[in-house]
Order: structure tokens, then sequence, then C-alpha cells
């Protein structure tokens, strides 16, 4: 079948069309892919093959949203309430987001969040100094994970100030997702 055979180029209608196909082509001709269920991907499998239609492979997430203001004095790392997620996991890694705002009190004066997994802090995640008091520094991270043993883990959002009185504001803007990877 050539694409003549499947598509009328004069109207720009495809036979045997429905709400949802896909047109593609194949290794010797050109092919019409049915919908696929709700929920479902495209997935490509490389050069020589077809396309076809996948469920997403995220076997574990969980999210929780900052319910109000967090704020902190404290120069050394400490647990941003409500931030924090347990999740069993397989022998896989693991996607950590966060996206949230924050700010210092002081100018001059840094606001420091980091991600902390099982009790080790997994590295400075955002680190900024503020040229004036009362500026407002969006923040968003992704960590992925080497991989884990099967087990229960616990992820930890952690803040810190230089000085002064550090902020990271609540709902909505606060959002930490921990996602399991297939």
């Amino acid at each position: 079948t050539t694409a003549a055979g499947l598509v009328d180029f004069a109207t720009g209608t495809i036979t045997s069309e429905a709400q949802g196909d896909v047109l593609y082509r194949g290794a010797s001709a050109w092919t019409r892919l049915a919908p696929g269920t709700s929920g479902q991907l495209l997935r490509t499998q490389g050069a020589s093959a077809d396309p076809a239609w996948a469920t997403a492979a995220i076997s574990n997430m969980s999210t929780v949203r900052k319910p109000a203001d967090f704020t902190t004095t404290s120069p050394p790392f400490v647990d941003v309430t409500d931030l924090s997620i347990t999740i069993t996991t397989g022998a896989r890694r693991v996607l950590a987001l966060l996206s949230a705002s924050a700010r210092n009190d002081t100018a001059a004066t840094s606001v420091s969040v980091t991600l902390n997994t099982d009790g080790s802090n997994v590295g400075s995640l955002a680190n900024i100094t503020q040229s004036g008091a009362l500026e407002i520094a969006l923040l968003g991270f992704a960590y992925l994970s080497d991989v884990l043993t099967a087990a229960s883990h616990t992820f930890k959002v952690q803040m810190s100030v230089g000085a002064g009185t550090g902020t990271l504001w609540g709902s909505p803007t606060a959002v930490f997702t921990v996602i399991e990877q297939q």
C-alpha cells in the first residue's frame, strides 16, 4: 500500500479513518495505527520497528504539598515540615522533584535547600544569595538517584540560611514528588 492508497491528498481524508488514528510508515507500507486505550502513550521502538501504544512505566509515586509557610533562622540544615516522603521501592532508581519559592528577610544572605535521602545529604540543590531583603527566589530541582536497594526509603527537603529568617512558601507553591522509575 502506498500513502496515496491510504490518503486522498485532494481531500485530505484517510481511508478507514477513525478519531485518534495515527498514520506511520512501516517497513514496506504506510499503516494506520488504531487508537490506544485511555492513558496509554505512543512509544517508538527504534528505527527498524513500528510504533506501538504502551502503558506508562511508573510503579510508585507520591506527592506532598506544603500546606503552610516554613521559616528558619538555622545555619545548619533543618527538615522542612511536611516535605518528607517515605516510599517502598524495588531495586530501582528514584526521581525526586521540588517546585517552591523562598526568600530571606536579610539582604546579602543566603537561602539553601537540599535533599536528604535516608539520612544522607545528596548535595545542595539550591543556594541563593539575595542582593536585597525580601527578594523571592523560585526554586525547582530534579534529582535522579542511583539504583536503590529494595526497601523503604525516606526523602526529605531541608533548608538553611546564612543569617536572618528564611521562608519557604507553602501551598500552592511548594510541591514535592518522588517517583520510582521502572
